[in-house]
């Protein structure tokens, strides 16, 4: 009788378990789907620039520096932590935006997914939010070209961003991977303060600062 009713208790509490999860699980879906800044950024014309240009060399990319067009300031300037696992769940949309990533000589263009823009704007955010860098080309580096370790010391590279999500036999399986590993990522990063920004050898650790 006893061992029936201890029985009964863990499978209660097993079910109890898979409900709050479900909840969560909804009330993130939930969350993301309020975020109408999220369907905007397949209307991204401008990403964010590493340097400001002189006003006199390249006019029409000062408005760029640091956090890109009006819809990327947005995503990074003013939302909180909760955008951030939205941003993620991005990785997996293969949607097309309306800014080009490759000019063909005939004419054509190759455009920028939501998902290429998720991955490249993750940085950003993560860092304005949390306090601390999300290391992009370390993880892209850590599933794709580990042996290549040199390349993790260099910013984002969008040639190997081309050779693993655009002209890969296994574009959206890829996509898949990196999704999968960035979330992993965030899930043991993002209650923590301490973190190596770097990811190079010999790099210190150190507090990012308001």
């Amino acid at each position: 009788m006893k061992k029936s009713l201890f029985i009964l208790s863990i499978a209660f509490s097993l079910s109890i378990s898979c409900v709050q999860i479900r909840c969560i699980a909804k009330e993130d879906t939930s969350l993301c789907n309020k975020m109408q800044i999220l369907d905007s950024i397949k209307y991204i014309y401008g990403l964010p620039a590493e340097h400001k240009f002189s006003l006199y060399e390249i006019p029409e990319e000062e408005d760029m520096y640091p956090y890109g067009d009006s819809i990327c300031r947005k995503i990074i300037l003013e939302h909180g932590n909760e955008i951030i696992p939205c941003l993620i769940e991005k990785i997996k949309d293969t949607t097309a935006s309306a800014m080009v990533f490759i000019e063909w000589d005939d004419g054509g263009n190759l455009y920028f997914t939501v998902s290429d823009i998720a991955i490249i704007l993750l940085p950003y955010v993560v860092k304005k939010n949390l306090k601390i860098e999300m290391d992009i080309t370390g993880l892209l580096v850590d599933e794709f070209f580990y042996e290549e370790v040199n390349e993790r010391c260099y910013g984002f590279v969008l040639e190997r961003h081309k050779d693993v999500f655009v002209f890969s036999k296994d574009i959206y399986k890829n996509r898949i991977r990196f999704y999968n590993r960035v979330k992993r990522w965030y899930e043991k990063e993002k209650d923590n303060w301490y973190f190596d920004t770097e990811r190079c050898e010999g790099a210190e650790y150190y507090r990012l600062h308001d």
